[in-house]
């Protein structure tokens, strides 16, 4: 109501500011009578209008799909509504005044109605003259004309100011002023209402002074009989009454003539004024529309989230209502959703099955199989977790993809591959699951829809062709100095591959592609010793050494893979029973011999693993030398390329969302806040309080429209 107060407010001073400056001086008084009574009317319509501007939009797929989280529920507390004082007191003063106003209207109109009532009247034609005893100003009210008894029986009023009042009546100013008076009543707190109403009433003045004028009379004796018949008593409320306030500015306008190109110009003001206030107060609406298929009948709306949920004694319950078994939930599924193919609901429908902890396994996997026939895109299936709950949706799931991907795979693959177009979505949706299949699963699945490879692409850009001249031009200059030359693999391939891009024209534009020499053997890698061979030696050589008739037991001991070992110790004291002294001395003497070798051989060992050990911390070092050359090899080429291309200028910094509405409010764009059209001096002082408002900006018709709203902004 404020707004519309405000607005209306505006509208009427704008055309009373045009009125006082263009019309209220010239002499064109029955024009500037409806000009008056049509701008009030307009002030007060304007702000009423809406203009609704509808932009048919479609949401993304993530936004048509509902997801809802089914753990949690949201209790609401109710908050008892706070009492606005501030209202209620505003509203008692409002009333007070409406009911002032209404009282002293009433009161005036049933004094009007006792004067006639009381006083002698003649009726002269359609005019009632009502002689009154009183000394009175002549005023009239529609037809009725009150004057001085004494003076009209005595001829003492003339007969200008008779005909002056007989014009009020004759031209119903009256109905002008109850309008008027009506209006101030409603809004008897605005002061414009006031300014308006003087200016109508001495409008009237002026029709009334013309009327006289056009009989025929001096303008001279006419001021004088106005003078001498003005007073500054108070003016009738209801009445026209000649009054010596207003006597100067119509003398003003009785000496003033409009010329008729005036008179065209300013009345053609009025249109394009009427025009702008239209569309500067009136209020416009985005409206907002999906683009959705139309309903075919009422039992087959939209319904893009599917919920059934089973209890623990095994009932079906579809959006709350029982199903009394399965057939029942596959007829009732199919009530849904009937203007949408199966390939449509399995891309926006969503389902989940809600289960109790005792549910039944098999009946899940039921439900399953019919919402996957049906054609949904997700299924999901919460509940308590009972101990076969993850298993089962593991399961199920499984299921459920598999079966997708083999519908939408026989779909594509019964299309030509010539003519096979799949979709990005599908395509994402088929790559998903086929990744996750296993060798298995793969072989009893449909085959993987293929399609065929783009055309490749017919020549360079000029962004290669640049490039390519720059590594070629590079290494050309080097080849023909002829010195030492580091050429980098990775250059050399990005060249091969930016010349076989090219056409027979560009290869002959281009530069000569390298003549790289043939790339130095790679050296082998020192051969690391072999500690099973050095063991072998070493186990060959005590061999040689040995007595002939220790060679038995030796044979033995080559034949272990590993190194040799001493005899077991019930061979060892059966065979030395049989041996004399000097044998078991000298086998005792090679047993420590023996002892020291294998002493030996785990040094060797200790020995190879530390340089092992120190080769490793040479091929870090040089691994780390080769990239350090690497990295100035990169800098030095970046070095070169700099030269050659010049630095690309910095992008320019963003415009932030308030320069960006303060320079729109400059071009006259329209501005809306959470959906009520605001003003660009609001909309500024908004995004300066709050940063975190988030702005969007459209054109519509040549005008720039502004929304401003704290939720995040979707561009369709």
């Amino acid at each position: 109501m404020v707004v519309y107060i405000l607005k209306s407010s505006a509208c009427l001073a704008i055309f009373l500011l045009f009125y006082k400056l263009l019309l209220e001086q010239e002499s064109i008084h029955r024009f500037k009578r409806y000009f008056l009574l049509g701008a009030i009317t307009i002030s007060f319509v304007i702000p009423t209008v809406v203009f609704t501007d509808i932009v048919y939009t479609e949401l993304p797929p993530s936004l048509n799909s509902y997801s809802a989280d089914y753990s949690l529920e949201e209790f609401h507390i109710p908050i008892e509504p706070s009492i606005d004082y501030t209202y209620r007191i505003i509203s008692f003063l409002y009333f007070i005044g409406v009911l002032f106003f209404s009282f002293k209207f009433f009161k005036n109109l049933i004094h009007l109605k006792k004067t006639i009532q009381q006083n002698p009247k003649y009726k002269i034609n359609s005019i009632i003259n009502v002689l009154l005893s009183s000394l009175i100003v002549p005023h009239t009210f529609f037809n009725y004309i009150f004057l001085n008894k004494q003076k009209y029986e005595a001829n003492e009023i003339p007969i200008a100011v008779l005909i002056h009042e007989e014009t009020h009546a004759r031209q119903k100013h009256s109905i002008d002023i109850l309008v008027m008076e009506i209006l101030q009543i409603a809004f008897w707190f605005n002061p414009l209402i006031y300014l308006f109403k003087k200016s109508i009433k001495l409008n009237h003045e002026f029709l009334a002074d013309n009327a006289v004028l056009n009989q025929g009379l001096e303008k001279s004796d006419y001021q004088n009989i106005l003078l001498a018949f003005s007073s500054n008593a108070t003016e009738p409320q209801l009445a026209n009454a000649i009054t010596y306030s207003s006597i100067k500015k119509r003398f003003t306008v009785m000496k003033k003539r409009t010329s008729k190109k005036s008179i065209l110009l300013r009345s053609f003001l009025v249109l394009p004024l009427a025009v702008l206030l239209l569309f500067g107060f009136s209020e416009r609406k985005l409206v907002e529309n999906q683009k959705t298929n139309p309903i075919v009948n009422e039992t087959a709306f939209l319904l893009e989230h599917i919920e059934i949920r089973i209890d623990g004694e095994g009932s079906l319950f579809l959006k709350d209502k029982k199903i009394s078994n399965l057939q029942k939930l596959e007829e009732g599924l199919l009530n849904f959703n009937q203007n949408l193919s199966k390939e449509q609901r399995e891309q926006k429908v969503s389902a989940v099955i809600k289960v109790a902890a005792n549910t039944p396994k098999k009946l899940i996997e039921d439900v399953d199989r019919i919402l996957v026939a049906y054609g949904v895109a997700t299924i999901d299936i919460l509940g308590p977790e009972p101990a076969y709950t993850g298993i089962l949706i593991e399961t199920v799931t499984k299921q459920s993809q598999t079966e997708k991907y083999n519908s939408l795979a026989r779909k594509y693959n019964a299309i030509p591959i010539e003519k096979r177009v799949i979709p990005l979505q599908d395509l994402k949706v088929l790559e998903t699951i086929y990744r996750k299949l296993n060798t298995t699963e793969r072989q009893y699945a449909q085959p993987f829809p293929e399609c065929l490879p783009k055309n490749k692409q017919d020549g360079a850009t000029r962004q290669q062709m640049k490039e390519y001249d720059v590594l070629a031009k590079k290494y050309n200059n080097m080849l023909e100095k002829r010195g030492n030359i580091r050429i980098l693999e990775s250059d050399v391939d990005r060249l091969e591959y930016l010349y076989s891009l090219m056409s027979e024209k560009q290869r002959n534009d281009a530069e000569p592609f390298p003549d790289f020499p043939e790339p130095p053997p790679v050296p082998q890698a020192p051969e690391s010793p072999n500690e099973r061979e050095v063991a072998s030696r070493m186990i060959k050589r005590i061999i040689e050494e040995q007595d002939p008739y220790d060679v038995g037991h030796n044979i033995s001991l080559m034949k272990e893979p590993s190194l040799p070992q001493p005899p077991k110790q019930g061979f060892y004291l059966k065979d030395k029973e049989k041996l004399s002294k000097a044998e078991q001395a000298k086998m005792e003497q090679q047993e420590k011999l023996l002892q020291v070798e294998e002493t030996k051989l785990k040094k060797q060992e200790r020995s190879l693993e530390k340089q092992e050990q120190a080769m490793r911390l040479e091929e870090v070092k040089l691994r780390k030398q080769e990239e350090k050359a690497m990295e100035q090899e990169v800098e030095m080429r970046e070095k070169e390329m700099n030269l050659l291309v010049p630095t690309p200028p910095a992008p320019p910094t963003p415009t932030s969302p308030l320069d960006y509405a303060i320079e729109m409010a400059k071009k006259g764009a329209t501005f809306y806040y959470e959906g009520k059209k605001i003003t660009s001096d609001k909309a500024i002082e908004l995004l300066k309080k709050n940063r975190e408002l988030n702005m969007e900006s459209r054109r519509k018709n040549g005008n720039t429209l502004i929304k401003i709203t704290k939720e995040p902004v979707t561009r369709n």
